[in-house]
């Protein structure tokens, strides 16, 4: 079985039936949140640092524009909006770019419309493994003859492929994944989704975390509400684990790691 990980709350408490050692974490809502000492707004990233929550700095930020992905690599973050904005510096975006902030300035890391992703689509979700970006789009959509939907996870490591085939999967198609990313152990992979409801069995809120353990196998891996009751009324629509990249080296750790990323999906693990 092949496995590949996406980010989980370690938190005490949070887990459910899939446990992980206490980690931290950063994550953001579609809403203000209220985590105490401060207010997060929509456009903010918390970081979680056992059990005492600060906000991440992603510099001067429209207000307009909501963060809804989140990545850490090399110490650095990257970060989806969901609008077409210019950012401080002049620097054009909209939901197809994916943003790197070093501290001071800005700059395009993936541009989305020259990556060949269409006009009107969003990338919801994202972790990155090495140079490979994995992500999620909020709609259906073709990207270089790939059909893509929004239950969807892709790859794209100069090509792209399915890594998380959802309907191959069992997830309704009125489900979206809107929140992934790596565990430090590089073993599973934990999705959220912008809706309640339920997958082979496992229910859920938007505010929770599914462990996704290869072929048809789903587990709640943890509650969102345990992080903050305030997140309940909201959906929790960027997620990492930790502050730094998960540095596996390869996705893949059963001997198979043969060929690019984009060999490997869901539907043939």
């Amino acid at each position: 079985m092949h496995r590949v990980s996406l980010v989980c709350l370690a938190l005490a408490g949070l887990f459910g039936a899939a446990q992980a050692p206490a980690q931290d974490l950063a994550y953001s809502a579609d809403i203000s949140i209220d985590v105490m000492p401060f207010v997060a707004a929509d456009d903010d990233i918390v970081g979680d640092a056992a059990g005492t929550p600060g906000a991440i700095e992603l510099g001067g930020l429209p207000a307009a524009v909501d963060v809804i992905a989140y990545h850490v690599a090399d110490g650095k973050p990257f970060f989806v909006v969901d609008a077409a904005t210019e950012l401080p510096g002049g620097l054009l975006i909209d939901g197809r770019d994916v943003v790197l902030y070093d501290g001071g300035s800005y700059e395009v890391h993936f541009d989305g419309s020259e990556k060949g992703l269409p006009a009107g689509v969003e990338i919801d979700a994202l972790t990155m493994e090495g140079e490979a970006l994995i992500f999620s789009l909020d709609v259906d959509a073709e990207i270089d003859g790939l059909l893509v939907a929004d239950e969807d996870l892709v790859l794209f490591d100069g090509d792209y492929g399915l890594l998380f085939d959802g309907s191959g999967l069992g997830v309704p198609p009125a489900y979206d994944v809107d929140a992934v990313s790596f565990t430090e152990d590089g073993q599973d992979l934990v999705v959220s989704f912008d809706t309640g409801g339920e997958v082979a069995a496992v229910e859920f809120y938007d505010q929770d975390g599914i462990l996704w353990q290869g072929a048809a196998a789903f587990d709640l891996y943890f509650k969102g509400s345990s992080i903050d009751s305030s997140l309940e009324a909201g959906d929790l629509d960027a997620l990492m684990l930790g502050g730094k990249p998960v540095d596996q080296g390869l996705l893949f750790k059963d001997g198979f790691e043969v060929g690019g990323f984009g060999a490997w999906s869901s539907a043939s693990p």
